[in-house]
């Protein structure tokens, strides 16, 4: 089996990406970015860089609204992310991705639970007054209160 690298993941999902963002056509797009998440499969990556081509391809389907392919690409992201940890706000925004995918989706309970992992992730990551944390709150605090 060829190994594919990182990189030839990136071009394949960033043409993906530039046929939706610049041409709309989402038919078109989604072939590409099947594309790249069949070369995804043989990907010569470890750990947090893999972490991060699922996360990619987790956003890429997201946008061209495909949630079951997003979900369990940002799943998978998260849990590489978490056993190689390579840094809180890394984690923290891939847990909120996911917690963000799942409250869209009524699944409160389990977005409610991974958006404040994410914002304990945040917290770690940067000074307690750091402005961005105050966006973070917010958001979690919406997350939250649509399980209520």
């Amino acid at each position: 089996m060829t190994m594919t690298t990182k990189d030839q993941i990136d071009q394949r999902r960033w043409a993906a990406k530039k046929t939706w963002i610049f041409k709309r056509d989402r038919a078109a797009a989604s072939t590409e970015a099947l594309e790249a998440l069949e070369l995804l499969a043989t990907a010569d990556a470890r750990g947090s860089e893999l972490a991060e081509l699922h996360h990619n391809m987790a956003a890429l389907f997201r946008e061209l609204g495909d949630v079951a392919r997003c979900e369990p690409l940002a799943r998978r992201a998260l849990e590489l992310e978490l056993s190689d940890k390579r840094d809180d706000y890394t984690l923290g925004n891939y847990y909120l991705f996911l917690a963000k995918l799942l409250d869209e989706q009524g699944q409160h309970g389990e977005a409610t639970t991974l958006a404040r992992h994410g914002l304990a992730a945040f917290e770690r990551a940067w000074a307690p007054n750091y402005p961005e944390l105050a966006v973070i709150r917010e958001e979690v605090a919406k997350i939250v209160a649509a399980g209520n």
